[in-house]
């Protein structure tokens, strides 16, 4: 298994967004040089986009444009987008 998340620390890799569409199009713009590479490694090994979409609320989870979509189905992976809901309360 391989994982990217568009950081180039690395000692302090991974960021945060406001939304799950700013991360994906920051990934995006990292990946897009690589794209005909990555796609022609994909022939051989399964590719899929998976996002971890964090939440303090059940407000419906993330939307995503057209735009950015149409960006991830060029590459020709499934995406998974897994939804997870954290406490705004402290821990006892």
């Amino acid at each position: 298994m391989w994982a990217y998340d568009g950081s180039d620390d690395v000692l302090f890799p991974g960021s945060e967004w406001d939304n799950l569409e700013s991360g994906i199009l920051f990934l995006l713009k990292k990946l897009q040089p690589v794209q005909e590479k990555i796609i022609l490694h994909s022939a051989k090994n399964e590719g899929v986009w998976w996002c971890g979409h964090f939440q303090k609320s059940f407000d419906g989870g993330p939307k995503l444009s057209v735009e950015v979509l149409r960006k991830l189905s060029e590459f020709g992976f499934p995406v998974y987008i897994d939804n997870y809901f954290e406490d705004a309360k402290p821990a006892d």
